[in-house]
């Protein structure tokens, strides 16, 4: 993210994800405040995504991924530790999914296909 001043520090001093910053984004999730939850996330680098993806329970990703719709990065899936990956592979609507595989690069949609033939 770009430091104008006025944006969260998403990371802390140790580079785990800032526990404001977390509970902010869990929040906006929660009460359906899409708007900051936009807003926090823009500018999220698909690592930091990812990260972010991970450090909410298993039951919460995909209200995050749902409520950033279209924002969504779907490089993030492919930055995401395998078994969160596959968790989410197995709760996303097929079309989401679709949707993500023609966006990504080769390499990174042959990897998601790849994971799907496993779960087969």
């Amino acid at each position: 993210m770009a430091d104008t001043g006025t944006e969260r520090e998403i990371r802390d001093e140790w580079g785990s994800l800032s526990p404001e910053f977390l509970a902010a984004m869990q929040g906006a999730v929660h009460s359906g405040d899409k708007e900051a939850l936009l807003r926090e996330a823009k500018d999220l680098h698909a690592a930091d995504l990812a990260d972010l993806i991970e450090a909410f329970e298993p039951d919460e990703r995909v209200g995050l991924i749902s409520a950033l719709g279209r924002s969504f990065d779907v490089e993030a899936l492919a930055e995401l530790d395998e078994g969160v990956r596959d968790q989410l592979m197995e709760a996303l609507p097929a079309d989401v999914i679709a949707s993500a595989i023609k966006k990504l690069d080769t390499d990174d949609a042959a990897y998601l296909i790849e994971d799907l033939d496993k779960e087969d």
